[in-house]
């Protein structure tokens, strides 16, 4: 009885015509709540973020807190890049040291050549020819100096020049900070926007795009080595020092500097990682943890900087080139650049100056960090190759 009271319900009030539009507008309705619904869109890490009121990124960069890479400097990129080029995520700094990257590994002597470039990196030519009194109107030059690469022969070099041409060569107070947050890094543009031109200002510090927080770049330059011979340097110098710097200042434990070269690479020790050596790239990539960790990105996004925003990175290694390129590009610092440095070295106290050596490494560990350094050498590679390409544009012999 219940039964066919409930069948002669729904034969009354479910009609086709009733179950067709109830089903419509439930359709509908779903419709509009998937399209009006907020979705989180992916993140590209080159994207800066802006907030609404100011033209400043907003990122934290925050050394304990991650963050996304700093995009190119004239350029906020429009989309993800790759996805085999994106930084990796953070590992501990107790971590095993990770495989060698694919990039190959460059020989150590100085005799320099440069390497072919890989399909998607950037061209060391790019940019050039360009016209030669680009920067020679700038009055205000940033030279953000990367540790044992040669700075003390080129801030020599211009102690000479500042009595020639007129100009203040002013150097940090801060010597160990090199990656900034956001707000840092706008105090670093006040500080040097905030000094009288002409001058060169010297620190150990990342790349910091001025045009970021409204100010007009000034001169970038800077000196690199063959990313082997650096290591080894840094690697005796903080145990032993120089005639300049007690290696007690570096305040290591007794075990860690009787440590051979040999015991740090053969043993896979942190100090001598693929992460640990990856040091340089982050002085041209910019601040951020995906400049700081070894990715192609990271080398990648340096070499634009250096194409965008540097008038040379030159080489230790060609270091009498680099100064006749300087001459030339920018000669209201650096005309007659090479007889100051002769002037400097007659005196002998570039020499006073070097690190004291250890126990040499064999060829197994020279070939093993070599390999470690792939992405430090793809990158000096590429600065090789660019100041090869500005030599041959200025006509220097």
């Amino acid at each position: 009885m219940r039964t066919e009271v409930y069948m002669r319900y729904f034969r009354t009030f479910v009609t086709p015509t009733r179950f067709l539009m109830t089903s419509t507008f439930m359709t509908c309705l779903i419709v509009i709540v998937f399209v009006t619904s907020p979705r989180r869109l992916p993140y590209a890490p080159g994207a800066a973020r802006y907030s609404s009121s100011m033209n400043v990124d907003t990122r934290s960069l925050t050394n304990d807190q991650p963050a996304a890479p700093d995009p190119p400097a004239a350029v906020v990129p429009d989309a993800d890049p790759p996805a085999e080029e994106k930084p990796p995520e953070a590992a501990g700094d107790e971590a095993a040291a990770p495989a060698a990257p694919a990039a190959p590994a460059a020989p150590a002597a100085p005799a320099v050549a440069a390497a072919p470039v890989a399909a998607g990196d950037v061209d060391p030519a790019a940019g050039i020819p360009f016209d030669v009194t680009k920067y020679h109107s700038l009055d205000r030059a940033v030279y953000n100096r990367v540790d044992k690469c040669g700075s003390r022969s080129l801030l020599y070099t211009i102690d000479q020049l500042t009595v020639k041409h007129g100009y203040e060569k002013v150097t940090s107070a801060e010597y160990n900070k090199k990656n900034l947050t956001v707000e840092e890094q706008k105090e670093l543009v006040d500080e040097i926007n905030g000094l009288k031109p002409p001058f060169i200002y010297d620190r150990h510090v990342y790349f910091t795009p001025f045009q970021r927080f409204g100010s007009k770049n000034p001169v970038w330059f800077n000196l690199i080595r063959d990313p082997l011979r650096r290591f080894i340097s840094l690697y005796y110098f903080k145990r032993f020092g120089d005639p300049h710097t007690a290696a007690g200042e570096f305040n290591m434990p007794e075990e860690i500097v009787n440590r051979s070269f040999d015991d740090c690479v053969l043993n896979n020790v942190f100090e001598c990682s693929t992460k640990a050596s990856f040091r340089v790239v982050p002085y041209f990539c910019g601040h951020g943890e995906g400049c700081r960790m070894p990715n192609k990105w990271a080398v990648e996004q340096a070499k634009k900087n250096v194409v965008e925003n540097y008038a040379l990175v030159g080489v230790l290694e060609e270091f009498n080139t680099t100064l006749k390129v300087l001459d030339k590009l920018v000669p209201q610092y650096f005309e007659g650049a090479m007889a100051a440095y002769e002037s400097v070295q007659s005196t002998g106290i570039v020499e006073k100056f070097k690190s004291y050596a250890g126990k040499p490494p064999s060829e197994e560990a020279m070939a093993k960090m070599k390999e470690r350094l792939g992405l430090e050498y793809d990158f000096y590679n590429f600065v090789v190759a660019r100041q090869h390409a500005l030599k041959d544009m200025l006509g220097i012999e």
